[in-house]
């Protein structure tokens, strides 16, 4: 995890071997929960990383971006 001012940023690998297994458990949890209405899911846009300068520009007016590292997305 890295933070700089309020900026956090935390590493997340939703295919690392050891968490595979939990994935249905987990994914049946988080749509109860959302069906219930106690979990949200703020939207947020995704950005290239070529396009850095476009997403810290959104981020600073909206507090919220996901940035895209794979080369190859279209």
């Amino acid at each position: 995890m890295l933070r700089a001012k309020n900026i956090t940023t935390t590493e997340f690998w939703l295919y690392e071997d050891k968490y595979l297994p939990r994935h249905p458990a987990l994914g049946a949890e988080s749509a109860r929960l959302v069906a219930e209405g106690k979990l949200t899911l703020p939207s947020a846009p995704d950005y290239r990383t070529e396009d850095f300068a476009d997403a810290l520009a959104y981020l600073r007016g909206h507090g919220k971006v996901l940035l895209d590292f794979n080369p190859h997305r279209a």
